[in-house]
């Protein structure tokens, strides 16, 4: 669904005088290492080019993954809600994908043990808190 359609559905939802917002989940779609949509998305050249390559091994605010961080949330959450939910309370709830990954169990990695990608790790926890942080929506109450 396009951005501009997304909004426009917001705008009709919020004309009826609501009280709050409650978002659910798949705000960010930007997995990084599991399933195909990791392989398929933030690990392509052009998104590399455009937005940055995370680096797992370091913090996720206070130095380079911060400002991948905003090229990647901010046309995902920003340019979404804009300044429409300033007078709304939402309430966010966060599924899989706003940990940046796809909930996925490999039968087998590369050394023939199984392993899944939950639960997050630190860098995934992490990197799901900033749009608060950030600021990206305001009045944003984020349910875990």
């Amino acid at each position: 669904m396009s951005l501009e359609l997304c909004r426009r559905l917001l705008a009709r939802a919020l004309s009826f005088a609501t009280d709050a917002v409650i978002a659910n989940g798949a705000h960010v779609y930007w997995d990084l290492v599991h399933g195909p949509t990791g392989a398929a998305l933030a690990q392509r050249p052009d998104a590399l080019a455009a937005f940055g390559a995370f680096n797992l091994d370091e913090s996720v605010l206070g130095g380079p993954n911060e400002e991948v961080l905003k090229r990647v949330v901010g046309p995902q959450i920003a340019d979404l809600y804009g300044t429409m939910l300033r007078s709304t309370p939402v309430f966010f709830l966060r599924d899989d994908h706003d940990y940046f990954e796809n909930d996925y169990f490999f039968e087998a990695d590369t050394n023939g043990g199984a392993r899944a990608s939950f639960p997050p790790d630190g860098f995934h926890m992490d990197a799901a808190l900033p749009p608060v942080q950030l600021e990206l929506v305001e009045r944003m109450i984020v349910l875990a």
